[in-house]
């Protein structure tokens, strides 16, 4: 699957790319993205990630809660 898009509190936001790899002959351990919120207000947020399944063009979203 791709990333297709990233919210915070309803704003789009661009995360970065970690690709880990796994040591010699340079297979990834681990791909993900990452984006850090700085200093963020006290109380309730929303993040929502909506991805795509490369083979079907399928769109999924996800929203998690949590507080800062």
């Amino acid at each position: 699957a791709e990333l297709v898009a990233l919210t915070v509190d309803s704003a789009e936001v661009t995360p970065s790319l970690a690709a880990v790899k796994a040591g010699r002959g340079g297979a990834l351990a681990d791909h993900y993205h990452h984006y850090h919120l700085p200093d963020p207000a006290p109380g309730k947020h929303i993040a929502k990630a909506t991805v795509r399944v490369i083979a079907t063009k399928a769109e999924s979203s996800r929203t998690v809660e949590f507080s800062a």
